[in-house]
């Protein structure tokens, strides 16, 4: 049997980290499709421990897992992440997220895609709306998600976020609609 596990931890520190997920099916739906390395949305170690247990099921590949990683650090190489690769001390990331506030909330209110739009739905308009139902749909429809450099290692600015559900339904009951 091939023993496989994190090189950075021993395995003493592998037993007091969160336990491996019950059902691997978001871990595996991710790296199985077009989705990358994500340490966010789970605590590290149930992270490592689910993609450890998938791999040696052969449930994922670690040729695919290789893949992965090879994508990551070749990102990384190119935006030259390794030529500096330490951020200053005296940065303050509030200061710097808080400038791209506007470009974000402008990006996001252009991103959302109906993958249908035969009654001209979006842009949303609550005020006239024949609007009568509404289908939020996928894995990240409820949940934040800020990238890599955030979650458990980085700035977590959840006060001033919002999911795209939550988004929705506050959107709608500021225009007293009904929600059931």
């Amino acid at each position: 049997m091939t023993t496989l596990r994190h090189r950075s931890m021993p395995p003493s520190n592998r037993l007091r980290r969160e336990p491996r997920l019950s059902d691997d099916s978001p871990i595996r739906q991710r790296l199985n499709t077009d989705g990358m390395i994500s340490y966010y949305d789970y605590p590290l170690g149930t992270d490592l421990d689910s993609t450890v247990g998938l791999v040696l099921s052969g449930t994922v590949t670690l040729k695919t897992l290789k893949g992965k990683i090879r994508r990551i650090l070749y990102i990384k190489y190119y935006l030259g992440l390794f030529s500096k690769p330490y951020t200053p001390e005296d940065i303050d990331a509030t200061a710097i997220t808080g400038m791209h506030v506007p470009l974000t909330l402008k990006a996001t209110r252009k991103s959302i895609l109906l993958l249908e739009d035969k009654n001209y739905t979006l842009p949303l308009n609550t005020r006239d709306s024949k609007l009568k139902k509404m289908a939020l749909i996928g894995l990240s429809s409820d949940m934040l998600n800020f990238g890599d450099y955030s979650g458990q290692f980085g700035q977590h600015p959840s006060v001033s976020s919002s999911t795209l559900r939550q988004g929705f339904i506050s959107t709608l009951q500021a225009a007293n609609y009904s929600m059931t």
